[in-house]
């Protein structure tokens, strides 16, 4: 396993629907951990880079609806 972190930001608030996705989010194989940072605005992500590519990671998060764009670098 290769963990990696990856910080997003969110482009607006989450709604209440899309935070119970997102507290869903780490039963997904290969999703370690998630966590809201910096009062909502931005999005950790640590995932298992030998199962998931970054491109992928946020098509996982766009799927869910999540107003995220493209991870800092």
């Amino acid at each position: 396993m290769t963990p990696v972190e990856v910080r997003y930001h969110l482009q607006m608030r989450l709604s209440n629907k899309q935070m119970r996705w997102l507290a869903a989010l780490p039963g997904t194989y290969g999703i370690r951990r998630l966590q809201l940072e910096d009062a909502g605005t931005r999005l950790l992500v640590e995932y298992d880079a030998s199962r998931y590519r970054l491109p992928e990671v946020t098509n996982i998060l766009h799927a869910g609806g999540l107003p995220v764009v493209e991870p800092e670098a």
